[in-house]
């Protein structure tokens, strides 16, 4: 946040995104439940299994996807 404020996002409910991994990008998916619980499948919908190092999560509104670039 800015000035030391946070966003608090309740993300309970599932959607999609990607995975960027070795310069490749999957598709994926989300989901979370009320105990906030977060899990990351493959699209097959079996738990994705993320590589080691470091990794980020970013949070794109579905009404915004259409600004998201990535090449």
């Amino acid at each position: 946040g800015v000035n030391g404020e946070q966003t608090v996002i309740n993300t309970i409910g599932e959607g999609s995104g990607f995975y960027f991994t070795n310069g490749s990008c999957t598709e994926i998916k989300w989901e979370s439940d009320a105990d906030g619980t977060l899990r990351f499948l493959n699209t097959e919908g079996s738990t994705l299994t993320i590589n080691r190092g470091r990794s980020y999560v970013a949070y794109v509104k579905s009404s915004r996807t259409d600004s998201v670039i990535y090449e």
